[in-house]
């Protein structure tokens, strides 16, 4: 029986016609490869697909899985987003200051909250007024809510 490629596994288990046994065997092998085909799935993946992808990466936990974990930032899917900066503030990872920046802006609320979980990380001050200017907004929120 032919090997399969890490590509053609992963599109194996995400189409949901393999066992767990087949999801932990591959997370606990790492076959070479398997880091860049997770990248190239997460690009055309999506929900649920995409945040299992995730999942792999955070698993694996090392620079090159944290890089595409990174590169997961840029997704077009905020679920997505905000797994991979779960993830990444579980493992402390430093994210580029200007990419913590850009998120802090993003109009995903979960998004916001784990990119104030980066923005710890990177150990960068001058991230401080986007993240004062997120609490200031959110304790007016929190006030008019109180009011109305």
């Amino acid at each position: 029986m032919k090997t399969q490629t890490p590509h053609a596994r992963l599109r194996t288990l995400l189409d949901g016609t393999a066992t767990w046994d087949a999801f932990d065997a591959l997370c606990d092998e790492r076959p070479d490869g398997i880091v860049s085909a997770t990248r190239a799935l997460l690009t055309e993946s999506e929900g649920a697909r995409a945040q299992t992808l995730v999942r792999f990466l955070a698993h694996w936990g090392d620079d090159e899985a944290v890089g595409a974990l990174v590169g997961s930032l840029d997704h077009p899917d905020a679920g997505v987003v905000a797994a991979a900066l779960e993830h990444l503030n579980r493992l402390r990872s430093r994210i580029p200051p200007p990419k913590v920046r850009a998120l802090l802006g993003h109009p995903d609320r979960l998004v916001v909250l784990g990119a104030l979980g980066a923005a710890g990380h990177t150990g960068d001050l001058s991230l401080a007024p986007e993240v004062a200017a997120f609490l200031h907004s959110e304790g007016e929120l929190q006030a008019q809510a109180a009011v109305a």
